[in-house]
């Protein structure tokens, strides 16, 4: 078994020195945890994972996560809480993508448990508003709303400006939802100001576009062409 897992790893080694890092992820990682270099693994099935994620290969990219989280609950990996977190962050959206909401909120769960262990607020938030979307996509608009006003309140206590204006983002998108236009329109509009302050064209653009939705259902054509 040493023997073959020694070959494992000068296979990975000479991998690299043939192709480009990103063309073999896959391979690499692959190679890497047959041949026991379990933090090699780890970091190619992360890279591979994020790689399938962006090309939308959502089904790809959740096996790749799955696999690189199992290297994480391993020796000498167990313990790494940071990289678990962004693991599930990845994995959990691909399953949104893919409609999964029950592996969906239970990734959520566990980024919640991992963000209270590191005790770091900014990606608490972030859990709250996944939590938000989630809930609101399923129809609990009273839940969403809670949570999405227990975020922006947690945001607005730390300071961080990004974080305040995705979860003005997402309360608005609550407030849609409950057919709040006014109330939505208030949040967008918010929310749009500290992504212009922070030169987020993302975040602008989504603002821009749902302001125009929010203002055409308030009955202003005029303002909502403007949005548009």
């Amino acid at each position: 078994p040493e023997e073959r897992a020694q070959r494992h790893r000068h296979l990975g080694a000479a991998l690299l020195t043939l192709y480009a890092e990103n063309e073999i992820v896959e391979a690499l990682a692959w190679h890497f945890e047959r041949g026991g270099d379990r933090p090699r693994a780890l970091r190619y099935a992360q890279l591979a994972a994020d790689k399938a994620r962006r090309v939308y290969a959502n089904e790809s990219a959740i096996q790749q996560y799955s696999r690189a989280l199992a290297l994480t609950r391993e020796a000498p990996l167990h313990g790494n809480v940071a990289t678990e977190y962004d693991l599930l962050a990845g994995r959990e959206d691909c399953y949104r993508l893919a409609g999964n909401r029950r592996a969906q909120q239970a990734d959520l769960e566990a980024m919640a448990r991992l963000a209270r262990e590191l005790g770091d607020v900014a990606r608490q938030i972030e859990v709250v508003n996944r939590q938000v979307a989630l809930a609101n996509s399923l129809g609990n608009t009273l839940d969403a709303r809670q949570a999405a006003e227990t975020a922006l309140a947690l945001a607005r206590q730390v300071g961080e400006r990004k974080l305040e204006a995705d979860c003005l983002a997402s309360l608005g998108e609550v407030c849609f939802g409950l057919s709040d236009y006014a109330e939505a329109a208030d949040c967008y509009a918010q929310a749009l100001e500290r992504y212009r302050a922070l030169s987020h064209q993302t975040g602008e653009a989504f603002c821009l576009w749902k302001l125009g939705f929010s203002t055409r259902r308030l009955g202003d054509t005029a303002r909502a062409q403007a949005y548009y």
